[in-house]
C-alpha cells in the first residue's frame, strides 16, 4: 500500500450489514487518492477512513459533478458553475 497513488473502490462489498471490511483502513496514507464509486449509500466507510488518514476522497458524485462541468462549455461556450451545480438542492 505504501507505493499506491489512487484507489478507486468498486465493489459491493460493505453495502450489507455483516460485510467484512474490504481491507485494512489503517494502511492509508497521504498522498493517496480514494475515490468510490458505489452509487448507494453516497459514502461508504472507506471515504471517512481515508480523510481520517490525511488522504484526499471522493465519491462518484464529486466525479460526475466534474464530467458535467467539462461538458458545459462545449455546449454553452461558459465555464461550468461547479460550485453552483455542487450546492444545488437535491443532488
Amino acid at each position: 500500500m505504501a507505493e499506491i497513488r489512487l484507489l478507486v473502490g468498486t465493489t459491493s462489498v460493505g453495502l450489507q450489514p455483516g460485510d467484512p471490511q474490504r481491507f485494512e483502513y489503517a494502511s492509508l496514507s497521504t498522498p493517496m487518492v480514494v475515490w468510490d464509486l458505489i452509487t448507494s449509500p453516497p459514502e461508504m466507510p472507506l471515504l471517512p477512513a481515508a480523510r481520517a488518514r490525511g488522504c484526499r476522497a471522493g465519491n462518484r458524485f464529486c466525479m460526475r459533478l466534474h464530467q458535467g462541468g467539462l461538458a458545459f462549455k462545449p455546449w454553452t461556450g461558459k465555464p461550468a458553475p461547479v460550485q453552483a451545480m455542487r450546492d444545488a438542492p437535491g443532488i
